[in-house]
């Protein structure tokens, strides 16, 4: 959803408040304000600083950079949209979609047919309190490192059967499931720096049952 890099995402200053990747006593705008006072944006903050210094390591920095400082710009529009309903709800999407996004580049296997191991942590709806099945209780089932997948189709399921009510209640995959991930398309045609859509296989080796997922609400080139 949203997406240099300053300062505050480059060094490691001595902290003196709540932990940060800036130093809280030189606070100045409302977005840093609202990041050191709040416990649960203060910890995403350190996780983005070292998930975003483990990716350059790992990948294309120049390019992570860029997409760093485009998503720096979009974090900070949360002062006027406050997308959520209020500054901290905007923040908290911000900084999960960014996690997300850095974690299914250096965790998620690249080449089709290429597979990795991930472990079932919990299901959830899309919308918190939705039902299952219905519309905002699109189910995502979340893995470990801040990846998750939205359910597409469930191998053996009935075409009559609703795919998402199915997911959330099957004992098929449980909690601390180890799945095999493995990448079976991505989408053609794609804005440059946009690859949204790509679809996995996602297996739980003890049943070898399986379902069809994508880490994404909406294909590339989607809002």
């Amino acid at each position: 959803m949203l997406r240099t890099v300053v300062a505050p995402l480059l060094a490691i200053l001595p902290l003196t408040l709540q932990a940060a990747s800036f130093d809280c006593q030189q606070a100045r705008t409302p977005v840093e304000k609202a990041i050191c006072a709040n416990p649960e944006l203060s910890k995403l903050d350190d996780d983005m600083l070292r998930t975003y210094k483990a990716a350059q390591e790992k990948g294309d920095a120049t390019a992570i950079k860029g997409a760093q400082k485009a998503w720096l710009r979009d974090r900070n529009s949360c002062v006027t949209t406050k997308i959520g309903g209020s500054l901290e709800s905007c923040l908290k999407m911000a900084y999960q979609d960014r996690l997300q996004e850095i974690n299914q580049g250096m965790l998620l296997p690249g080449k089709l047919n290429t597979c990795t191991e991930l472990t079932l942590v919990t299901k959830a709806t899309r919308f918190e309190g939705a039902t299952p099945g219905e519309s905002g209780g699109e189910v995502y089932m979340q893995m470990n490192n801040d990846i998750g997948f939205f359910v597409l189709s469930v191998a053996g399921l009935p075409k009559n059967a609703n795919s998402d009510k199915h997911m959330y209640h099957t004992a098929d995959f449980g909690k601390g499931d180890k799945l095999s991930v493995c990448l079976i398309r991505v989408p053609k045609d794609c804005p440059p720096g946009d690859d949204r859509g790509k679809e996995y296989r996602i297996t739980n080796p003890k049943n070898q049952k399986s379902f069809t997922g994508t880490p994404d609400w909406h294909s590339c080139g989607g809002a």
